[in-house]
């Protein structure tokens, strides 16, 4: 039986600061977690957005430890172990855990592409060696692997997987994904492709993962809580972005052309 909370909301994944020696900004990173907890949303730290592939074990660890610090309860914490080994990603997952995380996502290795029984083995091995709630990472993008919905299926089913975050856009997969996992009490969907928010969130999903939230939080918080058919107040609408025309030498050549500098 499933023990921990379903969780719901917007779930912003975190930009990473550094300095420019590449060390975690501190400061920056207590302001930004701050600022969400503020206007209501979670955050999943160490996710795509904050570059976790890119990030030594110690940053890492300080990170989820300011933002565990720092939201105090306010608002959930995840935090993704991501590695190409299984033992460290365990690892990883428990130490975020035992920092105070609400949940480890888990996402699948790059380096070998698996078969659907290769993947449900790994989120298996995964579940079997985390202590606490693992949230599922659908990626195709990084990981170059879809997740089946049948492996989906089965790794609903353990006790300690309490939710999907999808983020792929394979025309017809979120109608999909709601219909055979939506309204679960105990498993939650989560939206990881901004451009399909509202869709999502009026077929049944329960949050977002937005990376738009680390400048918008209270905006994309107000939407998840307006009824489906409601229309955004003007206040919450993103600001037409300034363009600025592209260079003629830009548009005639194209960077991959130019001859490598000696």
């Amino acid at each position: 039986m499933k023990t921990s909370p379903k969780h719901r909301g917007v779930i912003v994944p975190l930009v990473t600061p550094v300095n420019a020696a590449g060390n975690l900004d501190e400061a920056a990173a207590c302001r930004l977690v701050d600022h969400l907890a503020s206007n209501g949303c979670g955050m999943l730290v160490l996710g795509t957005t904050g570059e976790v592939a890119s990030l030594p074990l110690a940053l890492r660890l300080r990170y989820v430890e300011i933002a565990v610090k720092t939201a105090a309860k306010r608002t959930p914490v995840f935090a993704c172990a991501a590695s190409n080994c299984v033992s460290d990603s365990i690892e990883a997952a428990n130490a975020y855990l035992a920092l105070g995380a609400d949940a480890a996502v888990g996402i699948l290795p790059n380096y070998f592409k698996l078969e659907p029984c290769e993947i449900l083995a790994y989120f298996e091995r995964l579940a079997d060696g985390i202590r606490g709630s693992l949230m599922v990472y659908n990626m195709p993008a990084t990981t170059g692997m879809s997740i089946p919905y049948e492996v989906i299926e089965r790794l609903s089913q353990r006790d300690n997987i309490t939710g999907l975050k999808d983020s792929e856009g394979t025309a017809g997969r979120r109608e999909e994904i709601a219909k055979r996992f939506g309204g679960r009490a105990n498993f939650s969907l989560f939206m990881g492709i901004a451009a399909h928010s509202v869709p999502a969130l009026r077929l049944g999903f329960d949050g977002l993962v937005p990376s738009s939230g680390n400048l918008y939080p209270g905006r994309l918080e107000h939407r998840r809580k307006a009824p489906a058919t409601a229309r955004c107040p003007r206040r919450y609408l993103p600001t037409k972005p300034h363009t600025r025309p592209v260079p003629r030498r830009t548009q005639s050549r194209s960077r991959s052309s130019q001859p490598l500098r000696p």
